[in-house]
């Protein structure tokens, strides 16, 4: 099953006070971080879908081994920005996992999890859970998208979910830091502490 990354990087990142998809992690931006786990499991096609600067950021990471799409309503909400990504993948795929540029520490092993049940379960959305709590990425076979792509952008991922909780696999996990996102300095800071990636891929990474 040919599985597509979709990676969301739109958003004005206010709170950081930098655009997040430069933010380094581990000597590489945000994004080169995201992108370089989705190449390892072999995500295909990448995507990244930039929104605010998106000119100045698009010439900085000119050299990622993805597609750059550009959001031009980034500010109508988060899930714009999953259907610009979603249109850019649609018909060269059967699948797609959608991650956040705000968390840089994904494995390689988490995108080869989600990958591997989206190819056995055919028809679900794959969701990884901690302790009982949802977290990111999530990834949904292609008959999901034209659906995700007539919903109104004020609407969110959530409510999409909310709609389908009786087709949603779950993928239990135990590594914690799936459940957090940059939003500001700090949290980079507090995540660099705990080491960042715990959920280790079969090839020990």
């Amino acid at each position: 099953m040919r599985v597509a990354g979709i990676i969301l990087a739109a958003g004005e990142s206010r709170r950081f006070g930098s655009p997040k998809a430069l933010a380094q992690w581990r000597g590489k931006s945000f994004a080169a971080a995201v992108v370089e786990a989705m190449r390892r499991a072999q995500l295909e096609p990448r995507v990244l879908v930039l929104g605010h600067g998106a000119e100045e950021l698009r010439a900085a990471l000119a050299s990622l081994d993805a597609r750059v799409v550009v959001n031009e309503q980034y500010q109508r909400g988060q899930l714009s920005s999953a259907q610009e990504g979603i249109r850019a993948v649609a018909g060269d795929c059967e699948a797609a996992v959608i991650a956040l540029v705000d968390q840089p520490h994904l494995s390689a092993g988490i995108f080869q999890q989600l990958r591997a049940e989206l190819s056995t379960r055919g028809q679900s959305i794959v969701i990884p859970r901690v302790g009982g709590r949802r977290a990111h990425p999530v990834g949904m076979n292609s008959r999901w998208f034209e659906e995700i792509l007539h919903m109104d952008p004020s609407q969110s991922l959530r409510d999409f979910l909310r709609n389908h909780e009786e087709d949603i696999t779950y993928l239990e996990v135990e590594d914690e830091t799936l459940l957090v996102d940059v939003d500001t300095p700090e949290d980079l800071a507090r995540l660099e502490k705990a080491g960042g990636r715990d959920h280790r891929s079969p090839e020990g990474e």
